[in-house]
């Protein structure tokens, strides 16, 4: 995978909260997990993002979509 888009998987769980995948196997095979979840949180004015995954590749673009004109 080369770019934050086809990096993260966005998974719309309700409609204020998102879950935010990244595959670890594919960062390095020794991990036993597969996923690491973030998890994005919409209020009315603010939105939460609830951890903020392996680095790899910029999470922002991602995040800013999502939430709009809310604060994070």
């Amino acid at each position: 995978m080369s770019n934050a888009e086809n990096w993260y998987e966005v998974i719309e769980h309700k409609n204020y909260l998102f879950i935010i995948r990244e595959r670890l196997d594919e960062v390095d095979p020794r991990f036993l997990t597969i996923y690491t979840n973030m998890y994005l949180i919409l209020g009315t004015q603010k939105a939460l993002l609830v951890d903020t995954g392996c680095g790899l590749f910029t999470l922002k673009p991602i995040i800013d979509n999502l939430i709009g004109n809310r604060e994070l």
